[in-house]
């Protein structure tokens, strides 16, 4: 199954609302299709119009922030007829957790400060490779860092070679 992207139009719009610029005044030039989607964003490759630096750019799909507070109350809902319908019923922490958590995941400033850290804490290990962070562009919906060339996870044979 293959993760959903959003349009090169609003990410473009994402990035203007998040950095509060133009995306040309950020961006020498910035791939429109992207390298990778996932649930929650998609990335896609750069140049930062300072430096000329390679970099990958996250941005959180659209939908997300304008869904996620239905999906809140779905899953309270949810959890609520499971409780009314099944006495026992043992997960009626699952919608705190979720209204926890999923603010959390969806910060990509938050992202940003673990990846610092596994920077530092893989720092001396030279087979792990933590790409730097731009905390200058970052924002809660853009995450951008440096590019690193590497293959898919799911690729565990080539992890071994």
């Amino acid at each position: 199954m293959r993760a959903p992207t959003t349009s090169f139009e609003d990410v473009k719009l994402i990035i203007e609302q998040e950095s509060g610029c133009k995306m040309e005044d950020l961006f020498l030039s910035f791939e429109e299709k992207p390298i990778a989607s996932a649930s929650l964003g998609q990335v896609h490759k750069a140049r930062l119009k300072t430096t000329g630096e390679l970099v990958a750019v996250k941005v959180q799909h659209r939908w997300i922030k304008e869904n996620v507070n239905g999906d809140l109350t779905m899953i309270q809902f949810g959890v609520d007829i499971a409780k009314a319908i099944f006495p026992n019923f043992k997960y009626g922490w699952l919608a705190d957790e979720f209204k926890t958590r999923l603010p959390r995941e969806l910060d990509f400033g938050i992202e940003a400060e673990n990846a610092k850290r596994c920077a530092e804490i893989f720092s001396g290990n030279k087979k792990v490779s933590v790409p730097k962070v731009y905390n200058e562009y970052t924002q809660k919906r853009m995450l951008v860092m440096s590019y690193e060339s590497g293959f898919s996870v799911a690729r565990v044979k080539d992890m071994h070679a």
